[in-house]
C-alpha cells in the first residue's frame, strides 16, 4: 500500500553556494523522494487578543481560539471548544509555536499523489518518457548528479529543494507528472501546508502524528492534476507554520525558482491551502493579483483581501460546524472577494449530494475514497458525479465579474469529521477538493 517506493534511492546532491541580493537566498540542495502515502491535514494560527482558549498541550505550547463573529446571514462557526488536533481524525498531535502565531493542525485523508510503479514513473530513470517528436527535450531525464533546485525540470521529476532564505533554512518539495510537457508553457500550483503539519505528510508520504494513525494520501493535488501539464509545489512554512508578515515574499521567491526550472504560463499562477495554508493563500494572492491567477483557500483561518489590483477567480470551502476556523468569517471573504470584483450581487447556488446534486465529476467513488487504501496504480482512483445518497453540500457562485472571473464559497458537509466539525481533505459528501478547485482554475483558461 504505497510503500514500494520507501526503498527508493535517496540522492542528495550538495548545490553550489549562490548569493542572491535583495533574497536572502544563500545556498540551496535537494534530495529525491519516495512516494505515497500518508494524511496530510490543516492548522490554524491564534486568533486576536481577546479570543484565545488553550488548546491540549504536547512537546510544545499553543493555543487556538474561535474566530470572530460576523453580520452574515449563513449559519456562523460554532463556539470554540478544547479539542485535540488528531492526525486524519485518528490522534492528537502536539502542538507547537510558529512565528505568526501558535496553532494546531489535524492531519486529514485523501487520495494518493505522490510517485507511481517503479516501472512507470518517468522520474525514476526505469523507464523512457514520450513526448513529442519535434521536442527532444522531453526524452531527456534529469541526472542523479544534477543540482535540483535548478537543473531543468523533467516529466515526473519528484524534487525535495532545500536553501536558505532571509537567514533561515526553507524547503520545498516541486513535482511535475509525467503529463508535464517541456515544450509547452505549465501552469503553477503552491499548495500550503496547515499548522504543526509537514510536507512529507501534505504530500503523503509521510503518516501523521506517528504510526498509529492510518494511511492517508494527502492533499491530493498530486492527483487532481494528472493528465495536464502543470507543475505542483509545496513550500514549508518555519516551525511548519505560516506568517503573513514574511511569507508572501518567500513563496514568491519559491515560484521564481521553479520558473528558473521550466517555463510557466504566467496567466496560471495559482495558490491553495489549508487552515492556515489558506491563511497565506489569501495574503499571498490578493498581494499580487496580476501575478497568482486564482485562489482556494480551504477551512481558512481567518483573513481579508480589501482590494485587487486585477479580478481574480477564488473558491472557498467551510464547515458549519467548524469550531476553530470561522466559517461566517470565510463567506465573508468571499463577498468581499465578489465585491473586489464587481459580480453580480446576487449568487447562484450548486449542490453536491443530496436530491439536487450536479453532474460534475467532482466525487470519489467507492470504494476508494479519501482515506481508502491505495489500488495498484495510485493515480486511477475513480472520480464521478456526487451520487444523491451523500449527505449534501453546496457551492454558492457569483458570476457576471469583470474578465468573466468567479467566486465561489462552498458549504461542505463535514458533520462526521473530528476536531470539532474543522473540515480536511476528506468530507462527508466525499468531494473532491483539489480536483474542484483545479476544475475551477482551468474554466477560466481562454
Amino acid at each position: 500500500m504505497g510503500m514500494r517506493w520507501l526503498l527508493s534511492l535517496v540522492v542528495l546532491a550538495a548545490c553550489a553556494t549562490k548569493e542572491q541580493q535583495g533574497t536572502g537566498q544563500v545556498d540551496q540542495s535537494m534530495s529525491a523522494m519516495p512516494s505515497p502515502a500518508a494524511p496530510a491535514g490543516a492548522g490554524m494560527e491564534a486568533a486576536p487578543a481577546g479570543t484565545q482558549q488553550q488548546g491540549p498541550t504536547g512537546s510544545g505550547s499553543g493555543a487556538f481560539a474561535s474566530m470572530p463573529g460576523s453580520t452574515s446571514q449563513l449559519p456562523a462557526a460554532g463556539s470554540s471548544a478544547d479539542a485535540p488536533v488528531p492526525g486524519n481524525g485518528v490522534a492528537p498531535p502536539a502542538p507547537g509555536t510558529g512565528s505568526d502565531g501558535d496553532g494546531m493542525t489535524p492531519g486529514n485523508g485523501d487520495a494518493p499523489m505522490t510517485g507511481g510503479s517503479d516501472a512507470s514513473n518517468p522520474g525514476d530513470g526505469d523507464a523512457p518518457i514520450d513526448g513529442p517528436a519535434d521536442c527532444p527535450e522531453n526524452m531527456e531525464q534529469t541526472p542523479e548528479d544534477a543540482d535540483p533546485c535548478t537543473a531543468p525540470l523533467r516529466p515526473g521529476d519528484d524534487r525535495l529543494c532545500e536553501f536558505t532564505y532571509s537567514g533561515e533554512r526553507r524547503k520545498f518539495f516541486v513535482y511535475a507528472p509525467p503529463s508535464f510537457n517541456v515544450c509547452e508553457p505549465a501552469s503553477l500550483v503552491l499548495d500550503m501546508h496547515g499548522a504543526s503539519e509537514s510536507i512529507e505528510v501534505h504530500i503523503g508520504i509521510e503518516t501523521f502524528s506517528g504510526s498509529q494513525n492510518p494511511l492517508g494520501y494527502g492533499s491530493s493535488w498530486r492527483r487532481a492534476i494528472q493528465g495536464d501539464n502543470v507543475v505542483v509545489v509545496t513550500p514549508e512554512g518555519i516551525d511548519l507554520r505560516w506568517s503573513r508578515a514574511n511569507d508572501p515574499g518567500f513563496l514568491n521567491e519559491v515560484a521564481d525558482m521553479v520558473e528558473a526550472m521550466a517555463e510557466v504560463d504566467p496567466e496560471k499562477r495559482y495558490l491553495t491551502g489549508i487552515s492556515m495554508g489558506g491563511m497565506i493563500t489569501v495574503a499571498t494572492g490578493c498581494e499580487d493579483t496580476n501575478r497568482w491567477r486564482g485562489m482556494a483557500p480551504i477551512a481558512m483561518l481567518t483573513n481579508s483581501c480589501r482590494s485587487v489590483d486585477r479580478p481574480i477567480p477564488h473558491i472557498a470551502f467551510h464547515a458549519t460546524g467548524d469550531s476553530l476556523t470561522s466559517y461566517s468569517d470565510d463567506r465573508d471573504l468571499a463577498e468581499q472577494m465578489a465585491a473586489n470584483n464587481n459580480c453580480d450581487s446576487t449568487a447562484d447556488t450548486v449542490y453536491y449530494g443530496g436530491p439536487n446534486t450536479s453532474d460534475e465529476p467532482v466525487c470519489f467513488e467507492e470504494p476508494y475514497g479519501p482515506g481508502s487504501p491505495e489500488p495498484d496504480d495510485p493515480y486511477a482512483v475513480p472520480i464521478a458525479a456526487c451520487p444523491s445518497d451523500r449527505p449534501e453540500s453546496s457551492c454558492q457562485v457569483w458570476r457576471g465579474c469583470d474578465e468573466d472571473v468567479e467566486v465561489r464559497f462552498c458549504t461542505v458537509e463535514a458533520g462526521t469529521q473530528r476536531l470539532g466539525g474543522h473540515l480536511l481533505y476528506t468530507n462527508d459528501t466525499a468531494l473532491h477538493l483539489a480536483r474542484m478547485s483545479w476544475l475551477f482554475f482551468k474554466s477560466f483558461w481562454k
